[in-house]
């Protein structure tokens, strides 16, 4: 028999490589399956395990009398529908308990979210604010500037007129002088 890769291992190959594993006399394991066929350890233990549990049902039907039988497959069964009604109940409470988990995670979050909301909004209100308090103090600032022009401006005037004046008062101080005084 050819070797075949994992994906061309089928339940035919299989069952007949253990129908000549055991004409032959040989052992039927994982590694004298695998010589033979091939396919990976994990594929090849797998469907030996299946294959193990076929003939230990088969052999336990065959050597047993039919109301033995019918008695472990009820008491089979009811085992089976005890763990199902315990395994439904564990998975109820795990779930309830997710729930209440995720309830207070939702809560959390939600709580987080409008946190950090109220902290945007009061950030974008204090940057607006702080906008008007710019827009306020550089409307100020030309205000001044203007104001230091007007300032300056009429500064120099002064400073013209004051000197004219006191040109004005030296001129006529000197026209006193130089004039025939009056007695």
């Amino acid at each position: 028999m050819t070797k075949a890769y994992v994906e061309d291992i089928t339940q035919e190959k299989f069952n007949k490589c253990i129908e000549d594993l055991v004409s032959a006399g040989q052992a039927i394991s994982v590694r004298n399956i695998v010589n033979s066929i091939g396919g990976s350890n994990e594929t090849i233990s797998r469907m030996l395990r299946q294959y193990q549990r076929n003939q230990a049902i088969a052999s336990f039907e065959k050597g047993m009398p039919l109301a033995f039988r019918e008695a472990v497959e009820q008491a089979a069964l009811q085992l089976y529908q005890y763990f199902d009604k315990l395994m439904t109940e564990d998975r109820i409470k795990l779930q309830n308990q997710y729930d209440e988990m995720n309830k207070d995670l939702t809560a959390l979050i939600k709580k987080a979210d409008a946190t950090a909301e109220s902290y945007k909004e009061k950030f974008l209100k204090e940057q607006v604010e702080r906008q008007k308090a710019q827009a306020a103090v550089e409307l100020r600032e030309t205000d001044l500037r203007k104001q230091i022009e007007k300032n300056n401006a009429l500064a120099e005037q002064i400073a013209k007129y004051s000197m004219e004046q006191q040109q004005s008062i030296i001129d006529a101080i000197n026209a006193l002088k130089t004039s025939p005084q009056q007695a």
